[in-house]
C-alpha cells in the first residue's frame, strides 16, 4: 500500500485535508470538526500527517495519533513557506504542509503530554484573566 502524507490546515469548526501520494498525487477535502472520527476512520497505520498548531490541536492530536505512523505538529510561525506566503489559503496551506512532511522538511513542536497541556492550558486562561482585570483597572 501506497505512503500517504497528509497535511492539515485547522480551524476552529473544520479543517482542510491535502492528501498526497507517494508519486506526487494529492487529494483535497474539507471537514467539519464534528465529523473527526469519521475521518479518522479512514486514516491508515502507515500514514504521516502534519497539522498546524493552534487551540484545538490537542483535541485533534489525541483522535488523529493513535491511528498513523507519525503526527508532526507545526508552528507556522515557525515555518516561513506558510507563514509568508502569497497564496495564503486553506488549500494551499494544507498542500505544503504534505509536500514538506513528505520531504522531511517540517519544523516539529514538540506536544506536550495530555496533563501539561491542560496545566499550560489553565496557566494561559489566568494570565489572560490576569491581563483583562489589570487593563480594566487602568481605564483601558
Amino acid at each position: 500500500m501506497e505512503k500517504r502524507y497528509i497535511g492539515i490546515d485547522l480551524h476552529r469548526n473544520r479543517f482542510t485535508c491535502c492528501i498526497r501520494l507517494e508519486n506526487g498525487r494529492t487529494y483535497l477535502s474539507e471537514w467539519a470538526l464534528k465529523d473527526l472520527d469519521r475521518f479518522v476512520k479512514k486514516l491508515r497505520a502507515s500514514d504521516e500527517v502534519a497539522v498546524e498548531i493552534t487551540s484545538n490541536t490537542r483535541l485533534f492530536y489525541d483522535a488523529v495519533a493513535p491511528h498513523v505512523s507519525r503526527v508532526v505538529v507545526v508552528d507556522t510561525n515557525q515555518f516561513r513557506v506558510i507563514s509568508q506566503s502569497v497564496k495564503k489559503t486553506d488549500p494551499n496551506d494544507a498542500r505544503l504542509l504534505s509536500l514538506y512532511l513528505s520531504k522531511g522538511l517540517l519544523p516539529e513542536v514538540r506536544m506536550k503530554d495530555k496533563q501539561h497541556g491542560q496545566l499550560a492550558s489553565l496557566t494561559q486562561t489566568r494570565h489572560a484573566g490576569e491581563t483583562t482585570q489589570c487593563a480594566e483597572e487602568q481605564g483601558e
